[in-house]
């Protein structure tokens, strides 16, 4: 066989092999240099946010995070863990959150694996880039009965709230009601905008109950500053017969 010709073959049959290890990588429409996992499908999309999920995921979660680190246009994306979704390695759930900073915009990059009986895996990858900031803040109060202890997570799609309010009375009851006012904003334009959460029949143990909350994000961190600050926790109980009600006042501390 004629030399060239068999030197063009190899270099043909080197081309395909390494065409064939090589999977072509689609890449966000709204985040340029920012990939989207293979066979993933578009559930939601909006002018700053995309969302992916796939079912029956056969992959791992480390081989999801591996394409993520070696395949975001590291030119335009500088990575950095973000520490308001952190890791969580838990039975049937993992999540890791990232903020992935450009030039001109940061984008939360949410990675999260769930494990479900009827679906199995599922692989969720969700993208923000709105232009809110994001925080953390310690939030207390107290009153004549009530200690109130709490924790504020606000990121680009959500607040988060947790925390725990906890009797210092002297008779301490075993149930109470509460109405808990999340926030309050006041816009001279729209009027007042609260969040509330009524609570009926709560139990107290070991003297306390527990908070949890969640709601979307529509406010700049500097409103939500103020509005967390105009919040409060009524509550009522029964203490030796007679009625009681408590109103317990919230602020930021940090």
């Amino acid at each position: 066989m004629n030399k060239k010709l068999i030197i063009l073959i190899i270099l043909v049959l080197s081309i395909l092999a390494l065409s064939g290890c090589n999977k072509s990588i689609t890449y966000s429409d709204k985040f340029e240099g920012i990939p989207i996992y293979p066979k993933m499908e578009l559930t939601a999309s909006s002018e700053y946010e995309e969302h992916y999920e796939v079912f029956d995921f056969k992959d791992t979660y480390e081989d999801v995070k591996e394409f993520y680190m070696g395949n975001i246009d590291q030119e335009k994306w500088e990575i950095e863990e973000n520490p308001l979704y952190p890791n969580i390695d838990g039975e049937g759930i993992k999540t890791q959150g990232y903020m992935l900073k450009g030039k001109e915009q940061e984008v939360s990059l949410i990675i999260g694996l769930q494990n479900t009986a009827n679906a199995g895996n599922i692989l969720r990858i969700d993208l923000n880039g709105k232009p809110f900031k994001e925080g953390k803040y310690n939030v207390q109060g107290e009153s004549e009965n009530w200690q109130v202890s709490l924790e504020y997570t606000i990121r680009k799609g959500n607040m988060s709230v947790n925390g725990d309010v906890v009797y210092i009375g002297e008779n301490p009851p075993k149930e109470v009601d509460y109405e808990f006012r999340i926030y309050e904003i006041i816009d001279e334009n729209e009027g007042s905008k609260s969040s509330s959460q009524e609570v009926e029949g709560d139990e107290l143990e070991n003297n306390k109950f527990s908070i949890t909350s969640q709601s979307d994000r529509k406010d700049t961190l500097e409103v939500y500053r103020e509005a967390i600050n105009r919040g409060y926790i009524e509550i009522k109980w029964e203490e030796q017969g007679e009625k009681k009600t408590e109103k317990t006042t919230i602020e930021i501390v940090d």
